[in-house]
């Protein structure tokens, strides 16, 4: 009897496991590449949220120490800044004394319409690294 019950839910468990590995995870991550020799560099990971929407979370190093920065959600894939990307800033922050940060933030886009975050310095928005998401 045991051993039924044990198959049993070996083969329930296998089913969902089989289940949630073809509808996908929620979930993306990408690299942050510096740009220009800026040395920032982290990782950016998108979650969808159950009623809509996407968290994501920021992790960023080799920041100036008390430079202001601020990170965006793009629809394109090279973080070229749009006309509406005031709307899309996740966070405006400063690295610590060690040059890092970890920001969170929520966008009311689905996650399948994020293909891209960046590091911008907060005064003239020059782009300091970006992440292309699959």
């Amino acid at each position: 009897m045991r051993r039924l019950i044990l198959s049993a839910l070996v083969i329930v468990a296998s089913a969902l496991a089989v289940d949630a590995s073809q509808s996908g995870d929620g979930r993306k991550v990408g690299t942050l590449a510096a740009v220009s020799g800026s040395g920032v560099t982290g990782k950016v990971v998108l979650h969808a949220l159950q009623g809509g929407g996407t968290r994501i979370t920021v992790v960023a190093e080799g920041l100036q120490p008390d430079v202001e920065y601020v990170s965006i959600y793009y629809d394109n894939a090279d973080c070229t800044l749009q006309p509406d990307s005031q709307n899309d800033v996740i966070a405006r922050y400063r690295g610590n004394e060690r040059g890092k940060a970890r920001i969170v933030g929520v966008s009311d886009d689905d996650i399948a319409a994020i293909h891209s975050v960046s590091v911008r310095l907060g005064n003239g928005l020059v782009l300091q690294a970006c992440a292309t998401l699959p």
